[in-house]
């Protein structure tokens, strides 16, 4: 039996070290799996809310420390499609996942540029728009029904919602 012999050069490798991280749970979580996908900057993973026993799965890019989306549909893999866009696949459906929305179509997204995570799609913006709010300390763009004043405090001055002043 003849053997294969590997060689990796470590001479052009880049490591860059995120100081925080983009998960942020007020319920008891614990993560169960993240799983990077090859040649981009993806992971998967599957978290499970402890106090109710649900499980999310979602999409982090790694390099831009950022949650994408996050389902509690089962999503099985990822993969990179043209333009950075994802395609998800569940246990019965294909989901392309836009990264980054202008109006009704996907854009090209290069991790340099600052996104607004919006629950109606990611936008490069300073701030929330069409009425939405801010929901902090997360900084996604959500609907102000959305804002839960037994739990969360709202900021009328600035558009914000979240769990201080």
């Amino acid at each position: 039996m003849s053997g294969v012999n590997f060689f990796i050069s470590t001479e052009n490798l880049l490591i860059h070290t995120n100081n925080s991280s983009p998960f942020s749970f007020i319920d008891s979580m614990d993560i169960l799996y993240l799983k990077f996908t090859y040649y981009s900057s993806y992971a998967l993973y599957k978290i499970l809310n402890k106090n109710n026993n649900k499980t999310n799965f979602g999409i982090i890019d790694a390099k831009a420390n950022q949650i994408l989306c996050n389902l509690e549909e089962d999503i099985i893999s990822i993969f990179s499609y043209p333009n950075q866009d994802i395609l998800a696949v569940t246990q019965n459906s294909v989901y392309k996942i836009c990264i980054i929305k202008n109006g009704d179509s996907c854009i090209n997204f290069d991790n340099s540029n600052v996104i607004l995570l919006d629950t109606s799609g990611n936008k490069i913006q300073n701030k929330c728009d069409n009425g939405k709010i801010k929901l902090m300390p997360e900084g996604i763009c959500i609907n102000k029904e959305e804002c839960d004043l037994n739990f969360l405090t709202f900021n009328n001055e600035e558009s914000e919602c979240g769990l201080c002043s």
